[in-house]
């Protein structure tokens, strides 16, 4: 399958809405490994909260970014928080906001 035919998250795409699913899940998981200490001000134990949300650090990010697998450019700007890639969402809004709907957003800010 070329990479261009591959399907993307945004789409409402089961398949690849999974595999976000997924990598979220290891992602909120790795994080609540570790305490919060607040700065190092406050009690251990605390809760680490773990985010999707980009605001504009996604366009410096994606300088230094190099290309990924789904067809991301080296040096191009990174989605923002939890948007398709740029150019990726195919279906129209709709669709991405179904995908975006199948986030565990109970774990997640």
């Amino acid at each position: 399958m070329l990479i261009s035919d591959a399907p993307k998250y945004g789409n409402d795409d089961d398949y690849a809405d999974k595999l976000v699913t997924d990598a979220y899940d290891i992602y909120v998981d790795e994080i609540a490994k570790y305490p919060n200490t607040r700065y190092g001000r406050g009690p251990i134990g605390g809760i680490r909260y773990s985010g999707t949300s980009s605001i504009s650090a996604n366009v410096g990010q994606g300088r230094g970014t190099l290309a990924t697998p789904d067809g991301r450019n080296a040096g191009t700007p990174l989605a923002e928080g939890c948007s398709p890639s740029h150019n990726m969402d195919k279906n129209g809004p709709t669709s991405v906001l179904k995908s975006v709907s199948k986030l565990p957003t109970d774990e997640i800010v």
